[in-house]
C-alpha cells in the first residue's frame, strides 16, 4: 500500500548532506573508498556544492536531514538479496523524503534491482534503462529518483534551486 508521501521543504543553507551508500565491492576493480572519492569530487563541481558526506551502510544509518543519496549496490547482487532489500529501503526513504534526490549511480543497480523495488512499491512497471528514449534514461516513475546517466541532466532543476545549488551548465 502506498503511503501518502510528506510535503517538501526548502533546505537549510550550508554544505549539502550527502549519504554515499555502496556495496562493498566497488566498481570495475575500484574499491569503494575509491568509488566514493570520484563521486564527492564530480557532484561537488557539478552542483557547485560542499558535500557533507557520511557513508551508511544500511538505511538506519542516513543521517537526518540527507539532501542527497548516491546508491549502487550492484557488485552484491551473485547469490543474496542485498541489492534488492536495499533498493525497497531506499524507495521507501525517498518517498518519505521528497525534497531529497536519491540518485542510482549505476544502470546495472537500476536494470537488476531498484526498478523492481519501485514496480513492488508503486504497483505498476518500471522499464529497464535500455528501453526509455534519448534523454529520458534517467528518469524513473518516482519525481525524486533518478538513474545516473552521463550523456542526459539527470539532476532536477527542482533539487538545484531548493539546495541552492548551480545551474546546469547544460542550461536545462
Amino acid at each position: 500500500m502506498r503511503r501518502k508521501p510528506k510535503k517538501a521543504t526548502k533546505a537549510k543553507p550550508g554544505p549539502l548532506r550527502t549519504a554515499i551508500w555502496l556495496d562493498p565491492a566497488g566498481v570495475m576493480g575500484e574499491g569503494p573508498e575509491a568509488e566514493a572519492e570520484r563521486l564527492v569530487k564530480w557532484y561537488e563541481e557539478e552542483l557547485g556544492a560542499k558535500l557533507d558526506v557520511h557513508t551508511p551502510r544500511n538505511i538506519g544509518e542516513i543521517k537526518p536531514g540527507t539532501g542527497l543519496v548516491l546508491f549502487d549496490f550492484g557488485g552484491m547482487m551473485a547469490g543474496n538479496g542485498l541489492a534488492e532489500d536495499n533498493s525497497r529501503a531506499l524507495v521507501r526513504w525517498a518517498e518519505d523524503n521528497p525534497n531529497s534526490l536519491v540518485v542510482v549511480v549505476s544502470d546495472f543497480t537500476y536494470d537488476q534491482a531498484f526498478r523492481h523495488a519501485i514496480e513492488d512499491h508503486i504497483g505498476e512497471a518500471a522499464p529497464w534503462n535500455f528501453q526509455k528514449e534519448d534523454g529520458a534514461r534517467h528518469t524513473t516513475p518516482l519525481h525524486n529518483v533518478v538513474v545516473q546517466e552521463w550523456g542526459e541532466e539527470f539532476v532536477p532543476k527542482w533539487f538545484r534551486q531548493a539546495h541552492g545549488c548551480k545551474p546546469s551548465w547544460r542550461g536545462k
